[in-house]
């Protein structure tokens, strides 16, 4: 399609490119490395990617590879969230600590807990 004509839909440039360094970097890569390289790996080449930035590759490693035992530490709004759920002094060790009592699935704790604190500020009157 490109990025002029993706940027006629989208009515934004910059998001334009970053979707299409998305979809060229995931049509040049091995399927085998997304599913079985280490996690920090995979994490690493989706955060090479221009325009994917922490939560969007969290997001990435959750939903559509399903990998569901990264916590993304850098992600801001996270920390927010975890602080709001579980007191002021959260920081990123009380943070893993916490992570730690979903086993494998601490990836969908840091999801959903985010994304419960996302709707509540934007439902906010």
């Amino acid at each position: 399609m490109g990025v002029e004509k993706l940027t006629t839909i989208l009515n934004n440039r910059k998001k334009s490119e970053y979707l299409m360094n998305v979809s060229d970097s995931f049509a040049n890569i091995e399927e085998d490395f997304l599913r079985y390289a280490p996690l920090e790996e995979v994490k690493n080449w989706l955060l090479n990617i221009k325009g994917i930035g922490e939560y969007s590759a969290h997001l990435e490693l959750i939903r559509g590879l399903g990998i569901m035992d990264d916590i993304s530490q850098k992600d801001m709004m996270l920390i927010k969230c975890a602080k709001n759920y579980y007191g002021s002094d959260v920081i990123n060790e009380n943070l893993n600590e916490i992570a730690e009592g979903y086993g494998d699935y601490k990836g969908y704790w840091t999801y959903y807990l985010r994304s419960d604190c996302s709707n509540q500020w934007m439902n906010r009157k």
